[in-house]
Protein backbone atom coordinates (compact mmCIF):
# COMPACT_ATOMS: atom_id res chain seq x y z
CA UNK A 1 0.00 0.00 0.00
CA UNK A 2 1.58 3.31 -1.08
CA UNK A 3 1.37 6.57 0.85
CA UNK A 4 -1.62 7.90 -1.11
CA UNK A 5 -3.60 4.72 -0.45
CA UNK A 6 -2.67 4.93 3.25
CA UNK A 7 -3.93 8.53 3.35
CA UNK A 8 -7.28 7.58 1.84
CA UNK A 9 -7.72 4.66 4.20
CA UNK A 10 -6.76 6.74 7.25
CA UNK A 11 -9.14 9.56 6.29
CA UNK A 12 -12.08 7.14 6.10
CA UNK A 13 -10.91 5.32 9.24
CA UNK A 14 -10.47 8.39 11.46
CA UNK A 15 -11.46 11.67 9.73
CA UNK A 16 -11.31 13.79 12.92
CA UNK A 17 -7.57 13.26 13.36
CA UNK A 18 -6.68 13.18 9.67
CA UNK A 19 -5.37 16.75 9.37
CA UNK A 20 -3.19 16.38 12.48
CA UNK A 21 -1.76 13.15 11.07
CA UNK A 22 -1.00 14.79 7.73
CA UNK A 23 0.82 17.65 9.44
CA UNK A 24 2.76 15.19 11.62
CA UNK A 25 3.69 13.19 8.51
CA UNK A 26 5.02 16.32 6.78
CA UNK A 27 6.95 17.40 9.89
CA UNK A 28 8.41 13.89 10.22
CA UNK A 29 9.55 13.99 6.61
CA UNK A 30 11.29 17.35 7.16
CA UNK A 31 13.04 16.03 10.27
CA UNK A 32 14.08 12.84 8.49
CA UNK A 33 15.64 14.79 5.63
CA UNK A 34 17.38 17.10 8.13
CA UNK A 35 18.85 14.16 10.08
CA UNK A 36 19.55 11.99 7.03
CA UNK A 37 17.02 9.34 8.09
CA UNK A 38 14.64 7.27 5.95
CA UNK A 39 12.05 9.82 4.83
CA UNK A 40 9.58 7.24 3.50
CA UNK A 41 9.48 5.38 6.80
CA UNK A 42 9.10 8.68 8.62
CA UNK A 43 6.15 9.65 6.42
CA UNK A 44 4.34 6.34 7.03
CA UNK A 45 4.96 6.37 10.79
CA UNK A 46 3.98 10.04 11.04
CA UNK A 47 0.79 9.48 9.08
CA UNK A 48 -0.32 6.49 11.15
CA UNK A 49 1.01 7.48 14.57
CA UNK A 50 -2.46 8.32 15.96
CA UNK A 51 -4.51 5.71 14.11
CA UNK A 52 -5.20 3.96 17.43
CA UNK A 53 -7.10 6.91 18.94
CA UNK A 54 -10.38 5.85 17.34
CA UNK A 55 -10.28 2.59 19.28
CA UNK A 56 -9.30 4.03 22.68
CA UNK A 57 -11.90 6.74 23.31
CA UNK A 58 -12.27 7.48 26.98
CA UNK A 59 -9.26 5.38 27.92
CA UNK A 60 -5.84 6.43 29.15
CA UNK A 61 -4.40 8.77 26.51
CA UNK A 62 -1.23 6.66 26.40
CA UNK A 63 -3.08 3.50 25.39
CA UNK A 64 -3.63 4.65 21.82
CA UNK A 65 0.05 4.35 20.83
CA UNK A 66 0.20 0.62 21.51
CA UNK A 67 -3.22 0.14 19.92
CA UNK A 68 -2.01 2.20 16.96
CA UNK A 69 0.96 -0.09 16.36
CA UNK A 70 -1.41 -3.08 16.42
CA UNK A 71 -3.85 -1.45 13.98
CA UNK A 72 -1.04 -0.30 11.69
CA UNK A 73 -0.02 -3.93 11.34
CA UNK A 74 -3.49 -5.45 11.07
CA UNK A 75 -5.55 -2.78 9.29
CA UNK A 76 -2.94 -0.85 7.30
CA UNK A 77 -0.72 -3.87 6.57
CA UNK A 78 2.51 -2.31 7.88
CA UNK A 79 5.10 -5.02 8.51
CA UNK A 80 8.21 -2.91 9.09
CA UNK A 81 9.08 -3.29 12.80
CA UNK A 82 10.94 0.03 12.90
CA UNK A 83 7.83 1.88 11.73
CA UNK A 84 5.60 -0.05 14.15
CA UNK A 85 7.92 0.74 17.08
CA UNK A 86 7.96 4.42 16.15
CA UNK A 87 4.16 4.41 16.40
CA UNK A 88 4.19 2.40 19.62
CA UNK A 89 6.59 4.71 21.48
CA UNK A 90 5.58 8.10 20.05
CA UNK A 91 3.91 9.24 23.29
CA UNK A 92 6.44 8.12 25.91
CA UNK A 93 9.69 7.26 24.19
CA UNK A 94 11.89 4.52 25.64
CA UNK A 95 15.52 3.65 26.33
CA UNK A 96 17.75 3.46 23.24
CA UNK A 97 15.21 5.08 20.93
CA UNK A 98 16.05 4.77 17.25
CA UNK A 99 16.38 7.92 15.19
CA UNK A 100 13.02 7.19 13.55
CA UNK A 101 11.35 6.82 16.96
CA UNK A 102 12.78 10.17 18.04
CA UNK A 103 11.58 11.83 14.85
CA UNK A 104 7.99 10.62 15.25
CA UNK A 105 7.97 11.47 18.96
CA UNK A 106 8.98 15.06 18.35
CA UNK A 107 7.13 15.58 15.04
CA UNK A 108 3.86 14.88 16.86
CA UNK A 109 4.73 17.58 19.42
CA UNK A 110 5.80 20.34 17.00
CA UNK A 111 3.65 19.93 13.88
CA UNK A 112 2.39 23.36 12.70
CA UNK A 113 -1.08 22.88 14.18
CA UNK A 114 0.32 22.69 17.72
CA UNK A 115 -0.10 25.98 19.59
CA UNK A 116 1.02 25.95 23.22
CA UNK A 117 3.48 27.84 25.37
CA UNK A 118 7.06 26.95 24.48
CA UNK A 119 6.33 25.17 21.18
CA UNK A 120 8.33 27.73 19.18
CA UNK A 121 11.47 27.06 21.21
CA UNK A 122 10.84 23.32 20.97
CA UNK A 123 10.59 23.55 17.16
CA UNK A 124 13.99 25.27 16.99
CA UNK A 125 15.58 22.73 19.33
CA UNK A 126 14.16 19.81 17.31
CA UNK A 127 16.31 20.81 14.34
CA UNK A 128 19.48 21.51 16.32
CA UNK A 129 19.52 18.65 18.85
CA UNK A 130 16.69 16.15 18.76
CA UNK A 131 17.67 14.52 22.09
CA UNK A 132 17.50 17.85 23.90
CA UNK A 133 14.14 18.54 22.23
CA UNK A 134 12.77 15.27 23.57
CA UNK A 135 14.08 16.11 27.05
CA UNK A 136 12.38 19.53 26.86
CA UNK A 137 9.10 17.96 25.80
CA UNK A 138 9.17 15.27 28.48
CA UNK A 139 10.08 17.73 31.23
CA UNK A 140 7.22 19.99 30.18
CA UNK A 141 4.77 17.07 30.15
CA UNK A 142 5.91 15.83 33.56
CA UNK A 143 5.63 19.33 35.06
CA UNK A 144 2.08 19.60 33.64
CA UNK A 145 1.12 16.24 35.14
CA UNK A 146 2.59 17.11 38.55
CA UNK A 147 0.79 20.47 38.69
CA UNK A 148 -2.52 18.69 38.20
CA UNK A 149 -1.74 15.88 40.65
CA UNK A 150 -2.06 13.29 37.91
CA UNK A 151 -0.21 9.98 37.85
CA UNK A 152 3.20 10.12 36.19
CA UNK A 153 3.78 7.70 33.34
CA UNK A 154 6.72 5.45 34.17
CA UNK A 155 7.85 4.97 30.56
CA UNK A 156 8.24 8.73 30.14
CA UNK A 157 10.30 8.91 33.33
CA UNK A 158 12.54 6.08 32.11
CA UNK A 159 13.07 7.88 28.79
CA UNK A 160 13.92 11.13 30.51
CA UNK A 161 16.31 9.41 32.89
CA UNK A 162 18.03 7.69 29.99
CA UNK A 163 18.46 10.88 27.96
CA UNK A 164 19.33 13.11 30.91
CA UNK A 165 22.14 13.21 33.47
CA UNK A 166 24.85 10.58 33.25
CA UNK A 167 23.27 8.82 30.29
CA UNK A 168 23.14 12.07 28.36
CA UNK A 169 26.84 12.70 29.02
CA UNK A 170 27.69 9.19 27.85
CA UNK A 171 25.83 9.78 24.62
CA UNK A 172 27.51 13.14 24.11
CA UNK A 173 30.84 11.34 24.48
CA UNK A 174 29.72 8.61 22.08
CA UNK A 175 28.80 11.31 19.55
CA UNK A 176 32.20 13.00 19.96
CA UNK A 177 34.03 9.70 19.41
CA UNK A 178 31.92 8.66 16.43
CA UNK A 179 32.38 12.00 14.69
CA UNK A 180 36.12 11.92 15.35
CA UNK A 181 36.31 8.44 13.79
CA UNK A 182 34.18 9.60 10.87
CA UNK A 183 36.55 12.55 10.31
CA UNK A 184 39.27 10.02 9.44
CA UNK A 185 36.97 7.88 7.26
CA UNK A 186 36.43 5.03 9.71
CA UNK A 187 33.54 2.79 8.67
CA UNK A 188 31.36 -0.18 9.64
CA UNK A 189 30.45 1.27 13.05
CA UNK A 190 28.82 -0.76 15.80
CA UNK A 191 27.83 0.75 19.15
CA UNK A 192 26.79 -1.73 21.83
CA UNK A 193 25.22 -1.04 25.22
CA UNK A 194 26.97 -3.67 27.38
CA UNK A 195 26.04 -2.10 30.72
CA UNK A 196 23.93 -5.07 31.79
CA UNK A 197 26.48 -7.75 30.92
CA UNK A 198 29.89 -6.15 31.47
CA UNK A 199 31.49 -5.14 34.76
CA UNK A 200 34.22 -3.06 33.09
CA UNK A 201 32.31 -0.60 30.89
CA UNK A 202 28.87 0.45 29.64
CA UNK A 203 29.48 0.90 25.91
CA UNK A 204 31.61 -0.53 23.11
CA UNK A 205 32.29 1.50 20.00
CA UNK A 206 33.71 -0.65 17.19
CA UNK A 207 34.89 0.57 13.78
CA UNK A 208 37.28 -0.35 10.99
CA UNK A 209 40.13 1.20 9.02
CA UNK A 210 41.69 -0.05 5.80
CA UNK A 211 45.31 -0.12 6.97
CA UNK A 212 47.57 0.46 9.97
CA UNK A 213 48.23 4.08 9.11
CA UNK A 214 44.52 4.85 8.99
CA UNK A 215 43.69 3.10 12.28
CA UNK A 216 46.38 5.11 14.06
CA UNK A 217 45.08 8.33 12.48
CA UNK A 218 41.54 7.46 13.64
CA UNK A 219 42.74 6.81 17.20
CA UNK A 220 44.74 10.04 17.31
CA UNK A 221 41.68 11.99 16.14
CA UNK A 222 39.56 10.38 18.86
CA UNK A 223 42.11 11.38 21.50
CA UNK A 224 42.34 14.91 20.15
CA UNK A 225 38.58 15.53 19.96
CA UNK A 226 37.96 13.71 23.22
CA UNK A 227 40.48 15.80 25.13
CA UNK A 228 38.89 18.96 23.68
CA UNK A 229 35.59 17.85 25.25
CA UNK A 230 37.18 17.04 28.60
CA UNK A 231 37.33 13.27 28.20
CA UNK A 232 40.16 11.37 29.91
CA UNK A 233 41.46 8.32 28.07
CA UNK A 234 43.25 6.43 30.81
CA UNK A 235 43.98 3.29 28.78
CA UNK A 236 45.53 3.23 25.30
CA UNK A 237 46.89 0.16 23.53
CA UNK A 238 47.75 -1.03 20.04
CA UNK A 239 49.35 2.03 18.47
CA UNK A 240 52.57 0.10 17.79
CA UNK A 241 50.90 -2.36 15.39
CA UNK A 242 47.78 -0.48 14.30
CA UNK A 243 45.88 -3.74 14.01
CA UNK A 244 43.55 -3.40 17.02
CA UNK A 245 43.70 -0.14 18.94
CA UNK A 246 41.92 0.12 22.30
CA UNK A 247 40.99 3.43 23.91
CA UNK A 248 39.17 3.51 27.24
CA UNK A 249 37.41 6.46 28.84
CA UNK A 250 34.63 6.71 31.41
CA UNK A 251 31.97 4.10 30.55
CA UNK A 252 33.20 3.65 26.94
CA UNK A 253 35.78 1.40 25.28
CA UNK A 254 36.68 2.18 21.66
CA UNK A 255 37.87 -0.66 19.43
CA UNK A 256 39.53 0.48 16.20
CA UNK A 257 40.32 -2.50 13.98
CA UNK A 258 42.30 -3.11 10.86
CA UNK A 259 39.55 -4.46 8.59
CA UNK A 260 41.18 -7.93 8.37
CA UNK A 261 41.53 -8.31 12.15
CA UNK A 262 37.95 -7.10 12.68
CA UNK A 263 36.73 -10.26 10.95
CA UNK A 264 39.09 -12.50 12.94
CA UNK A 265 38.05 -11.29 16.39
CA UNK A 266 34.38 -10.69 15.51
CA UNK A 267 33.50 -8.90 18.76
CA UNK A 268 29.90 -8.38 17.66
CA UNK A 269 29.24 -12.12 17.79
CA UNK A 270 30.74 -12.39 21.28
CA UNK A 271 28.44 -9.61 22.52
CA UNK A 272 25.45 -10.53 20.39
CA UNK A 273 22.90 -10.35 23.21
CA UNK A 274 23.54 -6.67 23.93
CA UNK A 275 21.55 -3.72 22.62
CA UNK A 276 22.87 -2.17 19.44
CA UNK A 277 22.52 1.62 19.20
CA UNK A 278 21.68 3.22 15.86
CA UNK A 279 24.74 5.32 14.96
CA UNK A 280 22.86 7.31 12.32
CA UNK A 281 21.09 9.22 15.12
CA UNK A 282 24.49 10.91 15.66
CA UNK A 283 24.65 12.07 12.02
CA UNK A 284 26.95 9.24 10.88
CA UNK A 285 26.35 7.67 7.47
CA UNK A 286 27.30 4.11 8.40
CA UNK A 287 28.77 2.39 5.37
CA UNK A 288 30.20 -1.11 5.47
Amino acid sequence: MDIDELKKKLESFNPKLYNHCIRTMEEAERLAIHYNADAEKAKIAGLLHDCGKKMTKGQDNLTHSKTGAKLAREIFNIKDEEILNAIMYHTTGRENMTLLEKIIFIADKIEPGRQYEGVGELRKKAYSNIDEAIIMSLESTIEYVKMRNLELDNDSLITLKFLGGKMNQDHKNIETILKACDNKKAYNFTVLDVSKTSSITDYFIICSGNNERQTVAIAEEVLKKGYEEGMDFYYKEGFDTGRWILLETDNIIVHIFHRDDREVYDLESLWLDNNSIDVEQYGINNWK
